[in-house]
């Protein structure tokens, strides 16, 4: 399991030894920082949380131990724990770095399931509604059709901003998005192909500070009750287009204030 993102000149690396675990496996999970523009001391410091399926705080531990540029976090989960998907949130330097980590009473799926929101790695929302397709395959290659499916969506904050404007503050400090439990947003029989379209209100309300990360979690069951899984995380703009805010100083350290309106085609 790997996975990599960029923020305040920070480019982070959450990664596993395997993508799914047993509730009471041992959990091997490392992260690693690259910092070219050498922001950080040596041996800096990082905070660990992790959150189980239920979203309960785990375990939150700061280390600043390294082996070889690289942070050991490894945690055991114990016989009972929830499965599903847990969330791993590392912060560093300012920056946070988040992993989804899924504990499950480990079957094979049988099913392929594909959610296509249509938009590859970003999610785009009108008046806070998507679009999604659902096409669901036995690994036979005949379509699972007549079968139920379930798709949830789970939103979180997730940080703002625009390569041209990598010192401008997009995210609004006036808008909070509260903790989001996973929202079913489809329970319904895929068609005689195995298909179906989703449409959906992610947000009721505009109260995304800026641009959000939506997990989804599709299911698919089976007539005797077993099922097969997804899960996939996409960024979502819930606005079409964000203003940010500069404070430079000038050579007599006072504050002069510039805007910048980029919209989301300058991603």
């Amino acid at each position: 399991m790997a996975g990599s993102v960029t923020q305040k000149g920070l480019k982070g690396l959450l990664y596993g030894e395997r993508g799914v675990w047993r509730p009471g496996d041992s959990v091997y999970l490392n992260f690693m920082i690259e910092d070219r523009e050498k922001r950080l001391p040596e041996n800096y410091p990082i905070t660990m949380e992790l959150y189980n399926a239920r979203g309960q705080l785990q375990e939150k531990r700061t280390s600043s131990k390294t082996v070889g540029g690289i942070y050991p976090l490894y945690f055991a989960t114990s016989p009972d724990a929830p499965t599903g998907n847990w969330r791993v949130k590392v912060k560093a330097g300012g920056a946070v770095f988040e992993k989804i980590l899924k504990i499950e009473t480990v079957k094979p799926n049988r099913i392929k399931v594909d959610l296509n929101t249509g938009s590859g790695n970003e999610l785009q929302a009108e008046d806070g509604k998507m679009n999604a397709r659902l096409q669901a395959d036995w690994l036979t290659g005949s379509p699972a059709s007549g079968l139920k499916a379930i798709v949830e969506v789970q939103l979180r904050e997730a940080y703002t901003g625009f390569p041209k404007y990598p010192s401008y503050i997009f995210d609004d400090p006036a808008r909070k998005l509260t903790k989001t439990e996973p929202r079913v947003i489809f329970d319904n029989v895929l068609d005689g192909e195995g298909k179906a379209n989703i449409s959906a209100t992610l947000l009721e309300e505009d109260l995304a500070p800026g641009m959000l990360t939506a997990s989804f979690q599709t299911r698919v069951f089976e007539k005797g009750g077993d099922f097969s899984t997804d899960n996939v995380s996409v960024k979502h703009s819930p606005y079409t287009s964000y203003a940010g805010m500069e404070i430079p100083e000038n050579k007599s350290a006072v504050h002069n204030l510039r805007w910048a309106s980029p919209i989301p085609s300058v991603w």
